[in-house]
Parts: C-alpha cells; sequence; structure tokens
C-alpha cells in the first residue's frame, strides 16, 4: 500500500494531518455543514478531507497542486469513503 492510499483512508488522513499544518474552513454541502481540513503532502498534493457534524470524516479527497494550472480542479482524483467511527 502506498502513501496515497495511506493518506487517504480516514486514519491515515487524520496522522497526516497532524503532521502538516492543515487549515480548515466550513462548507456545506446536500444542506449539511462540513468542516474542510486541507494540507499539502510532499511538497505536491493538496488533500481535503470533509468532516461532518458528528465528528466523522465523510470523503477524502486529493489534486495535484500546479502553480501554473488554472483548472487544478480538472485533475482533482476523488475517493468516496463512507462514514464509518475512526
Amino acid at each position: 500500500m502506498g502513501w496515497r492510499s495511506v493518506v487517504l483512508t480516514p486514519h491515515g488522513f487524520v496522522r497526516a494531518a497532524l503532521a502538516a499544518k492543515p487549515t480548515m474552513s466550513a462548507t456545506r454541502a446536500g444542506g449539511r455543514p462540513l468542516t474542510v481540513v486541507s494540507f499539502i503532502v510532499r511538497d505536491k498534493y493538496k488533500v481535503n478531507g470533509y468532516i461532518n457534524a458528528e465528528h466523522l470524516i465523510e470523503r477524502v479527497e486529493r489534486g495535484r497542486r500546479s502553480p501554473r494550472s488554472r483548472h487544478a480542479d480538472r485533475d482533482n482524483l476523488r475517493l468516496i469513503i463512507a462514514t464509518s467511527a475512526v
């Protein structure tokens, strides 16, 4: 299992976020409030984790960070993780 797979699991996401300098923001999805925790892995990949009101990770997504790309969202690779207690 490579580092990408580990970071995209709920447990790996939390460990990687604690080791990085994460930022937090608020958003809404489906009318529900979510907290977005974002950080950069290996100075190249931006990782976003979406945490619900019950403090469970609902989704983790990874995108390539490229200062030359104006359409970074097109490059996003998403992994949907079922809500589960960690």
